[in-house]
């Protein structure tokens, strides 16, 4: 039976020898983002303020992107207005980052507390076994929705929280796959 062929006709065995060399690579860049989400979550505002920044530098770029696709449109104005819009909200989120997030909190506060309303209503006109589950759930978004619009610093905890849970998680599974290619390497 013929060795199966992967990239530019190289078997897997020397795939394997090929990449597992690189095992320390992986080993630090695991090690590196399991402690900057440890880091992270010791400064889960400041995690989420730069990610606002990020986005908010995304916005700009991509808005400027669109400038570009807008001279290509027959209807050029709309992807003007949209190109505006990206550039001046990134610009808006850059600037006051923490604003912006508040504001975010608030807006989905508010579409938890109406989506939870049309629950509760729905609910409350369903069969016995779904409305139940549809009040529950409509109580629990409205409730959550109201603390979003009471307390929008919470949402900006969750987020630093969350992403730095990621980062431990990511640098936690690149640290276990680097130490499988290091024993690859030795193997090979």
């Amino acid at each position: 039976m013929a060795e199966a062929r992967g990239v530019e006709g190289q078997s897997q065995r020397q795939m394997v020898e090929r990449f597992s060399r690189f095992w320390g690579v992986v080993t630090g860049i695991g090690g590196a983002m399991f402690v900057l989400g440890i880091v992270m979550l010791f400064h889960v505002v400041t995690t989420t303020i730069v990610l606002a920044v990020i986005v908010g530098l995304y916005l700009i770029v991509w808005g400027i992107a669109r400038i570009g696709e807008a001279h290509r449109s027959d209807a050029a104005w709309p992807s003007y207005l949209l190109s505006a819009v990206l550039v001046a909200g990134g610009v808006v989120v850059v600037v006051r980052p923490t604003s912006s997030l508040h504001l975010l909190a608030v807006i989905i506060g508010a579409t938890l507390v109406a989506s939870g309303a049309v629950r509760l209503i729905t609910g409350m006109m369903a069969s016995e076994q779904m409305s139940t589950l549809a009040v529950l759930l409509g109580v629990a978004s409205i409730a959550v929705g109201f603390v979003l619009i009471v307390w929008p610093g919470i949402t900006i905890w969750v987020i630093g929280i969350v992403v730095g849970i990621r980062a431990i998680i990511s640098g936690a599974e690149l640290l276990l796959t680097g130490g499988r290619m290091r024993r690859l390497a030795r193997a090979h």
